[in-house]
């Protein structure tokens, strides 16, 4: 359908329908999974496949020129890779690892043609050198942390967390640069020098986003393939919640101290029940609102910690013990949860809640 839309349009106007699509996905409030939003997502991705086939029919462009020997107006074509990885994300009719392995192809793809032309603004070098590498490097490094007992490298982390945050201060640069030649690329008369550099930040832009979506996605597939080999161990499916039955609604009633007390209450109130604290606890631990004392449910109430204090002082050296396993095991899901935990507190210093109005 969207190949005979196209029929008869040239690769200009081609890529004015991708960036259309782009932008409304971008800032449209639509639900990712809803009709209207996966169609454009179909819609794009055909187009980007059909604009690389134009523009590598044409040859437009080679591994032996650099970015001053492009031509303005064909600048915004080397954009397609990285558009594609863009939506192919977005799509949710394949296995979601399976989409991430390949918009992280596209997103390389890009950056490889952004450094082979010599485009100044990011520095993509070490990122690509890193992804040829990877597929090379792979088995060694998983030999070299199953053998290792050692914590993670915390220079690394600290060279990678100001990285992060230099690449998001430039990112951030690109993006007000952007918006400022918008309005004057939108002129009608506008000189071929201003359009040529508008073009030139939009790489500048998505190359900052590639590397941006390639760290995610590289964060992303390893706690989905952990995540599928515990369910192929287990033999088992996502487990659902369990649903709590619902329990009959709660009866007026006097609650009394002992059972003189409700002797005398009930005498003067025979239309309401009574009971003592004591058959009202163990009513609520029949009927499973309460748990009993000892039964771990609860987890480490002031009850058990006064029936057996030993017992609770070695439940909380066991879950101590657990957690300090998951960091020395470098486990992907807790790695996730600890960075995420940092980032947020980065973000939103101590004493920043709701400060009544006042400054």
């Amino acid at each position: 359908m969207a190949q005979a839309e196209n029929e008869g349009k040239n690769l200009s106007e081609m890529f004015e329908d991708i960036l259309k699509i782009y932008n409304y996905l971008d800032t449209c409030d639509d639900p990712t999974v809803s009709d209207k939003y996966q169609a454009e997502v179909d819609k794009g991705v055909k187009i980007c496949h059909e604009s690389i086939k134009m523009v590598n029919t044409l040859q437009l462009f080679s591994n032996n020129e650099s970015i001053e020997e492009v031509a303005t107006n064909e600048i915004k074509y080397m954009l397609l890779s990285a558009l594609l990885g863009y939506l192919s994300l977005k799509s949710i009719k394949e296995s979601r690892i399976h989409l991430l392995n390949r918009s992280k192809g596209y997103y390389t793809d890009y950056l490889k043609l952004y450094k082979s032309y010599g485009v100044q603004g990011v520095d993509v070098a070490d990122l690509v050198e890193e992804e040829e590498e990877e597929k090379a490097e792979d088995e060694q490094k998983q030999v070299a942390l199953a053998g290792s007992n050692r914590g993670p490298d915390l220079r690394a982390m600290s060279v990678q967390r100001a990285s992060k945050i230099e690449r998001f201060k430039q990112k951030r640069d690109i993006e007000n640069k952007l918006k400022d030649l918008r309005t004057k690329v939108e002129d009608e008369h506008v000189d071929d020098e201003v359009k040529r550099e508008y073009y030139l930040t939009m790489l500048n832009e998505w190359a900052a986003i590639s590397i941006e979506e390639i760290d995610s996605i590289s964060f992303e597939i390893p706690v989905l393939e952990h995540s599928n080999k515990m369910k192929e161990k287990e033999g088992k499916g996502p487990k659902l919640p369990q649903l709590k039955p619902k329990t009959k609604p709660l009866r007026p009633f006097i609650l009394t101290k002992d059972l003189l007390q409700k002797q005398v209450f009930g005498a003067g109130y025979p239309s309401i029940a009574t009971m003592t604290i004591d058959e009202f606890y163990h009513q609520k631990v029949a009927e499973g609102d309460f748990h009993a004392p000892g039964s771990g449910a609860q987890g480490h109430s002031l009850q058990d910690f006064a029936r057996d204090p030993d017992k609770d002082k070695e439940e909380l050296e066991k879950e101590a013990s657990e957690k300090e396993n998951l960091f020395e095991s470098d486990d992907p899901v807790n790695l996730i949860r600890e960075r995420n935990w940092d980032e947020w507190k980065d973000d939103h210093r101590r004493g920043w809640g709701n400060r009544k109005n006042r400054s």
